[in-house]
């Protein structure tokens, strides 16, 4: 039979074969999370609640542009808060109730590091304690809860242990099937054992047995600063084996709760003009605009982008481990206004700092609804948790004042415009440039052996955890813009350092920016004091065509100084390694011997009493907003700058120019001795 005629046959047949079943059967298999080879979970109802990526988001947000969801054209004022959280989660535990439905609460990782209240992280484990009190039920690590090191994590769940011991309070399961803790020992061997930390649980709620599984993605895993006292495992293997356990002790549903995302692959951020157009809009415009899905009726847009994530962290996990029904995915931010569903696994995401509470139904075979609660205004404060939060708020003031002499919610002064975290299409933010201003001013004032015509300050986008709203402005506004890490003595921030690097390895820092930055944003540089040129149509670490230090080119074997974070100066050392081989730069003193302790670079800042410091990033950039920018003398100069398409082309041009003229050389040398010889040979 000739080809054509049988692909037409068995396109007919297809089309009749489709017309023959129900609609109403093919629109409940869209919704459908997985084929069920049983008949288990009949007649039973799972509801799951679920949050991710809260980064200590305790009080309700105030920034206005970051601030605004819009559904069905109605503008909506996102509150937030764990007060508004927990009055919302008791409203749908009632409407869950009322159905007859089972209830899960659970959360993705990264609770911490965000805010002002991950400052009492170690000693008052705010945030665990507060998913005690809104009744969580599961965990799992994110890569910020390892900010402190194993260390500091597993003395944070130990003091959440000591603290809650006499209370009414039950800590959340914590779930990691793929962390183990490792050498040297830390608190977080103490805490896997006095928690009970393990892979999975199984709980049974209204008759119904749920599985719950906890990983930690790669990605995730690989932007962790501090490595050392824990294992990590691939989530990929754990995964399948504590699912396989479940299934035999008679799940029901089986959930992972994975901090891996859907935005990340093996090689960074996902190749798609979707993904990347997603990337920085914490919301739509309107719901239903653009190629994202909003709700279960956009199902040919829930296929097509559940096809794009098919090769991220956790679009991986629900193609290799098909036992799994549901996963509820964190580190991206993203906020997943419809499932993404792969291999009939649902994916969903509530984004990020305490937003939206999000909620899935599920039944037998089928996914009955899916949604993201705003936490808006209008939602009356559970009182109770209210009032846990002012308690710990007192501490932090006490604390502030006594490490460095002001209140958090002092007020700076006056900015008369935002500064917000979305890049511009050209790369650039306002804010970057402006925070390492900030670090730039600091090294001239703290460090006094540098001059301002050879310095150079970097700060990366990974590092900028918020934006600053226009009017009034406060030590804390300041703080939750950089607010990761911890100095030494145990004040939080990461502190500046001061390093130094040939003109070589800067170019190599910005070839980092101009090859890597467009696949993992996290890692886009912004500068002070250095300029640089690139055309994004060269090949990858060729891109880069000229850098500057204050408007004059770099001297490839010089020695500039750069004022940086201590965990980005760390993480500059391992660009050879990540890069593998192809970029290198690596950290030096003034001398040129490479830096093995930075903790004796780090700038320090002299207090009233006498006593010096260690000088956190955001300090730093506070006091260059009260002494240079809010009075008026502000300078912000763009570090990158890509230079016309049509110049590629004349190099290519040029190339082909010398390569034909080397080719045309070659063959008239190859003539004139062809002649030469052959007229040798006729005397």
């Amino acid at each position: 039979m000739n080809g054509k005629v049988a692909d037409s046959l068995r396109y007919a047949l297809c089309v009749v074969l489709l017309l023959l079943i129900p609609a109403g059967h093919i629109l409940l298999q869209a919704a459908s999370p997985r084929g069920r080879r049983d008949n288990s979970a009949a007649g039973k109802r799972l509801t799951i609640l679920f949050t991710n990526d809260m980064h200590s988001n305790a009080n309700p947000r105030t920034l206005p542009y970051e601030s605004y969801a819009v559904k069905d054209g109605d503008t909506v004022n996102i509150a937030g808060g764990f007060a508004r959280l927990a009055a919302l989660i008791a409203r749908e535990r009632e409407i869950a109730r009322n159905e007859g439905s089972a209830l899960i609460l659970v959360d993705a990782g990264d609770m911490a590091m965000g805010t002002i209240f991950h400052s009492v992280f170690l000693e008052e484990a705010f945030e665990l304690r507060s998913l005690a009190r809104m009744g969580y039920d599961a965990y799992t690590f994110g890569n910020h809860d390892f900010d402190f090191g194993a260390d500091g994590l597993g003395g944070m769940i130990l003091c959440a242990l000591r603290k809650e011991h006499r209370s009414p309070y039950q800590l959340p399961r914590i779930l990691a099937a793929n962390i183990r803790p490792g050498t040297p020992k830390t608190a977080l061997d103490t805490a896997f054992a006095m928690a009970g930390i393990r892979g999975s649980m199984l709980i049974e709620r209204e008759g119904v047995k749920i599985g719950i599984i906890g990983l930690l993605g790669e990605h995730a895993y690989s932007v962790i600063g501090k490595k050392e006292g824990f294992e990590f495992l691939s989530p990929l293997e754990a995964a399948g084996v504590e699912a396989k356990k479940l299934k035999e002790r008679g799940a029901d549903f089986i959930v992972a709760i994975s901090h891996g995302g859907t935005l990340y692959g093996e090689q960074g951020l996902l190749d798609s003009s979707y993904i990347k157009g997603q990337r920085n809009r914490k919301y739509p415009a309107k719901f239903g605009e653009g190629k994202i899905a909003m709700n279960l009726e956009d199902k040919e847009l829930i296929y097509a982008n559940s096809n794009l994530r098919k090769k991220s962290q956790d679009g991986k996990l629900a193609m290799q481990v098909p036992l799994i029904d549901v996963i509820i995915s964190g580190h991206d931010h993203e906020y997943l206004y419809a499932p993404f569903i792969i291999n009939r696994t649902v994916i969903g995401s509530s984004g990020g700092y305490n937003c939206m509470l999000g909620k899935m139904v599920l039944e037998k075979d089928s996914l009955i609804s899916y949604e993201l609660l705003p936490i808006v205004r209008n939602i009356k404060p559970d009182t109770a948790i209210q009032a846990w939060i002012d308690t710990i708020a007192h501490k932090i003031d006490t604390r502030f004042y006594a490490d460095y002499g002001i209140f958090p919610f002092d007020t700076i002064g006056e900015l008369n415009r935002d500064y917000g975290t979305k890049l511009a299409e050209d790369g650039s933010l306002d804010l970057g440039h402006l925070i390492a201003a900030g670090y730039k001013y600091a090294a001239l004032k703290y460090a006094g052996d540098v001059e301002d015509s050879s310095l150079v300050a970097l700060v990366p986008m990974g590092n900028i955890r918020n934006a600053i709203a226009r009017g009034a402005v406060t030590y804390n506004d300041v703080f939750n813009v950089l607010s990761l890490g911890k100095t030494s003595d145990g004040k939080a921030g990461y502190p500046l350092v001061l390093a130094w690097l040939s003109g070589k390895e800067l170019t190599d820092v910005c070839e980092l920016v101009a090859t890597v930055s467009p696949r993992m944003e996290d890692t886009r540089l912004f500068f002070d004091g250095l300029t640089f040129t690139y055309n994004e149509f060269r090949l990858p670490f060729t891109k880069v065509t000229g850098v500057k230090v204050n408007g004059i080119p770099v001297e490839k074997e010089r020695l500039y100084p750069v004022v940086t974070g201590m965990y980005t100066a760390m993480l500059i050392g391992l660009l050879k390694s990540e890069s593998h081989g192809i970029l290198s730069a690596i950290p030096k003193d003034k001398n040129g011997a490479p830096i093995t302790d930075f903790n004796k670079h780090v700038l320090h800042k002299k207090m009233e009493n006498g006593e010096y410091t260690e000088l956190a990033e955001w300090i730093a950039f506070a006091e260059y907003l009260r002494e240079k920018v809010i009075p008026g003398d502000l300078r912000l100069t763009k570090s990158a700058v890509n230079v016309p398409r049509y110049t590629v082309y004349l190099e290519y041009l040029a190339v082909l120019a010398a390569s034909g003229g080397i080719i045309y050389l070659t063959i008239r040398l190859f003539r004139k001795k062809r002649r030469k010889k052959d007229s040798g040979r006729a005397v």
